[in-house]
């Protein structure tokens, strides 16, 4: 048996074990000389009050303690008139105390590591959705009123069934699709950074729990548990001069790609014109685009689906096979007053339905 599973089993078995003698039940060269110290204790032969310095606080001991600095005393009523005179009548938690609160936590954290687990594996369904909902609203004339599911053709072929909502048009469930998939897709981005803050965590407290099984927990240590952790956010990179990319499509025209909401408010209201062609994947997070195009007739086929392309690429749905891309003037959209920045509400609609294409960026960068 290990020193460190034996100072455990002497804790959780032996009367008169604790965090602060345990060690010197363990120093002796034998089993033997760690039996008798402890029929000393257990007797209460040869008292010799000592008061111990150990993580920053002192302890009263009865007896001489090794592996810390420790001061003889008259008796154990001084030490304890020392102590309490020392902390300035704070109380410290006692050992047993210290251990519930420290199980305590250690339980919770392991609970919401499970919890976050879990969550993370049902993100892996917003895919699944985008792609039911991106089907529905390509074949809405198939669809029958009040069907309770419907079996299409997939954009690869292949026969799908799609259970509906009896009680919603085809469009409307289609939407409620994209909006639980942008909630699993911004969960799938946080959730990570949780779980690795409350690992964290959850090695701090298995640290501190090693650190009271040797004696050595502090008052600060005990009190650090009830301060919240928060994960420092990294610096923020310098704010770009443009709040746009810039790409030339394969016709000539000009796609403004914004970098972030608050730049997506700076492009769509104050670098576009009336008559440029906004974009933004439907129902995702994501940056708005900008066709430049002033002519009244329609945009270009080719053009206007790269520009769709880039939407569904720099969108929350980049990871679904087919992406239901919104486009109208830059003239339809508004910005409701008190709305979140990258937040508008576009009118004349039309939708395009493209593939996510990584490679195009690269392509058509100016």
């Amino acid at each position: 048996m290990g020193e460190k599973d034996a100072r455990a089993a002497l804790l959780a078995n032996v009367a008169y074990v604790s965090g602060l003698n345990v060690g010197s039940l363990l120093d002796g060269p034998g089993r033997e000389d760690g039996f008798r110290a402890w029929r000393r204790m257990a007797s209460a032969e040869g008292v010799a009050p000592h008061l111990h310095q150990r993580g920053g606080s002192a302890q009263l001991y009865p007896w001489r303690l090794p592996g810390c600095r420790a001061e003889a005393i008259d008796s154990l009523l001084d030490g304890m008139a020392r102590v309490w005179a020392a902390t300035d009548e704070v109380a410290v938690p006692a050992i047993g105390q210290a251990n519930r609160l420290l199980a305590g936590e250690a339980r919770r954290l392991k609970r919401k590591l499970k919890r976050l687990h879990a969550q993370l594996e049902k993100t892996a369904e917003a895919a699944r959705l985008r792609e039911e909902g991106a089907l529905i609203l390509s074949s809405l004339h198939l669809i029958e009123p009040g069907a309770a599911k419907v079996t299409l053709s997939g954009f690869d072929g292949t026969r799908q069934t799609i259970a509906l909502d009896p009680q919603r048009k085809p469009q409307e469930h289609a939407n409620a699709l994209f909006r639980r998939a942008g909630r699993l897709e911004r969960a799938a981005a946080t959730l990570p950074r949780l779980i690795r803050a409350t690992g964290n965590d959850l090695a701090r407290i298995a640290a501190l729990r090693e650190r009271h099984q040797r004696g050595d927990l502090s008052r600060e240590d005990l009190d650090s548990l009830s301060s919240p952790r928060t994960p420092q956010s990294p610096s923020r990179a310098a704010r770009p001069t443009l709040p746009y990319r810039s790409y030339t499509s394969s016709g000539g025209l000009q796609i403004r790609v914004g970098r972030g909401a608050r730049h997506n408010d700076d492009l769509t209201f104050r670098h576009s014109r009336p008559m440029d062609i906004w974009l933004h994947a439907r129902h995702a997070a994501g940056a708005h685009v900008i066709l430049r195009w002033t002519r009244p007739e329609r945009p270009p086929a080719a053009d206007l689906e790269e520009a769709a392309v880039l939407a569904a690429n720099h969108s929350g749905a980049r990871a679904s096979g087919t992406v239901p891309v919104d486009w109208t003037r830059r003239k339809w959209v508004r910005k409701p007053r008190g709305a979140p920045p990258g937040a508008v509400i576009p009118d004349r609609v039309q939708t395009l339905f493209v593939a996510p294409d990584p490679s195009l960026a690269e392509r058509l960068r100016d």
